[in-house]
């Protein structure tokens, strides 16, 4: 049975509510729950629902502490959640070899029923070893009816909920490439993974590459080779794109950590293509290495240009006394500072517009991939403007909010039972414009809601 503990839900002023999660399947020497997560709709409140799927249970955790679990039939390959029937409350469509059944989202301990829909041969029929959340249920058109779509060897078969056929589209058409679509939430959801998360219902695209696939194309991973000799400048992140132009930030890292960067106005087409000569400006050097700060862009002051974030830390001296200090220290000064793009210089300001000083556990810098543990950079609070959140310790995760500038210490700080194995998702639940975050425990699911 699943327990919800809600353990920082009162708190005045509180940034996130928390509730911790147990996950069934964590048991003494068996190692971390297999368990998936992902955001659906379970009733028609617009605030999104945590599901968490262990092996085929499916529970749905919503944010005012209600609990709802559904046992999947054995041999039930994919499953979508959708409300078919207009009720208000969602149920589960699931596929079992060549049945299409419709299952209840049933209260805790509630008794359930599937019942069948109709039959047909699909893929799916022995598609996935276990169930897996996957987009079943579309509308033939914006707040239309309901229909199943489901792949067969030669089609996309589109089926109206007695089973009766449709419509087949054959693949290499328009449709043979399709993702859900947000309808009642009109916010910054960014999809990270599943396709049905964050959404009550969901459409099929044709052949349309997503906005979050375009995002991510253009964050922190465009190469480019600009042929004035620089071969260094092989990265670029977007500040602004306007309709023609798109002002790109060529950066690199150099040997004593300052990262260089040159900017370039680039006439790109619609589609956000560079569309002509990329002629990057000057060289600037900020101190520190960037932190790649994920999709949206850290835009610190909401200006709507990206902002950098960088971080520093002393080096430890080249004895070894100094080096046997550093290791059993157990923990190292990191310095994190923020620099604002402005618009009118063209160019990121020399000023550090915020800057804070915290210690991480020295064995983070021996991972290899960076001194930052699991952080997030979102806006918490509604105001528009970027805040920061990551781990300070394997098991306490620290909050800043940005008002011209962070403060010293975090705004914020949550104490965990064990270590945080890494970030589940980071989206709006609602259409409040803060983001919530859900990190992940061996043993537990962290629901960090905004307030």
């Amino acid at each position: 049975m699943t327990t919800v503990l809600v353990m920082a839900g009162i708190t005045l002023g509180a940034i996130f509510e928390l509730h911790s999660i147990p996950l069934e399947a964590a048991a003494p020497g068996e190692g971390p729950s297999p368990a998936l997560t992902f955001f659906a709709h379970a009733d028609s409140d617009a605030i999104a629902d945590l599901f968490v799927l262990e092996g085929t249970l499916l529970t749905v955790v919503s944010r005012n502490g209600s609990i709802h679990e559904t046992v999947l039939p054995h041999g039930v390959s994919v499953f979508d959640v959708a409300d078919i029937d207009g009720d208000g409350t969602s149920e589960v469509i699931a596929v079992q070899r060549r049945a299409i059944f419709r299952i209840p989202l049933a209260l805790q301990g509630a008794t359930i029923e599937a019942s069948r829909l109709f039959d047909a041969d699909t893929l799916y029929a022995s598609a996935y070893n276990g169930p897996m959340p996957s987009v079943l249920v579309v509308e033939a058109h914006a707040g239309g009816a309901k229909q199943i779509a489901l792949p067969t060897a030669s089609g996309i078969e589109y089926r109206n909920l007695d089973g009766s056929l449709v419509n087949e589209v054959p693949y290499g058409s328009t449709s043979t490439v399709f993702s859900s679509i947000s309808n009642p939430i009109e916010s910054k959801l960014a999809a990270t993974g599943l396709s049905i998360q964050y959404y009550s219902h969901t459409e099929l695209v044709p052949d349309a590459a997503s906005p979050d696939d375009v995002a991510l194309e253009r964050n922190f991973s465009g190469v480019a080779a600009i042929g004035d000799g620089a071969p260094d400048y092989l990265l670029w992140f977007m500040v602004n794109r306007m309709d023609s132009q798109t002002t790109r930030a060529y950066w690199y890292v150099d040997e004593i950590m300052n990262t260089v960067i040159r900017i370039a106005d680039v006439p790109t087409t619609q589609d956000g293509v560079a569309n002509g000569a990329i002629v990057p400006g000057p060289e600037r050097r900020y101190a520190g290495a960037l932190v790649n700060t994920g999709e949206p862009p850290a835009d610190f002051n909401g200006d709507g240009f990206t902002d950098i974030l960088l971080w520093n830390a002393p080096r430890p001296g080249i004895s070894v006394d100094s080096l046997l200090r550093a290791v059993t220290g157990r923990n190292w000064p990191i310095t994190l500072t923020a620099h604002l793009y402005s618009p009118d210089k063209g160019r990121y300001e020399p000023a550090v517009a915020a800057s804070f000083e915290f210690r991480i556990p020295v064995t983070w810098f021996l991972a290899g991939d960076g001194p930052l543990r699991h952080q997030v950079l979102a806006d918490f609070n509604g105001d528009g403007k970027t805040d920061l959140g990551m781990c300070t310790e394997e098991d306490e995760f620290g909050v800043w909010l940005f008002d011209d500038g962070f403060r010293p210490n975090p705004d914020e700080k949550h104490a965990f039972p064990e270590s945080i194995t890494g970030i589940e998702h980071i989206t709006e639940i609602s259409s409040s414009g803060k983001t919530s975050i859900v990190l992940r425990g061996d043993k537990r699911i962290y629901a960090l809601y905004a307030n």
